[in-house]
């Protein structure tokens, strides 16, 4: 049996909880995965994945060309960043 019903429930949040929150939602609305980052030379989207064999190597994955909308957020995202590091 299923009952639905309405709640009000009050949740507070700290600064850096509500920055953390809206970062995630940020990155999977704008598909940008963790950790990647514009290539200041090429002007691409990648992603670092390190690697291990005999020997770690860090292998530069090429996500998609950067577009306007990626270097936008990505100035957005070193503001976060910021304000996270003060709040620290």
């Amino acid at each position: 049996m299923n009952i639905k019903g309405k709640a009000l429930i009050e949740i507070e949040l700290s600064d850096k909880d509500q920055i953390d929150i809206t970062l995630k939602t940020l990155k999977r609305v704008m598909d940008w995965p963790e950790d990647a980052y514009i290539d200041k030379v090429s002007g691409d989207l990648m992603r670092d994945e390190v690697c291990y064999t005999s020997h770690s190597f860090t292998d530069h994955i090429h996500i998609r060309t950067a577009t306007e909308d990626d270097k936008a957020f990505q100035r957005i995202l070193s503001k976060f960043r910021y304000s996270c590091n003060i709040l620290s």
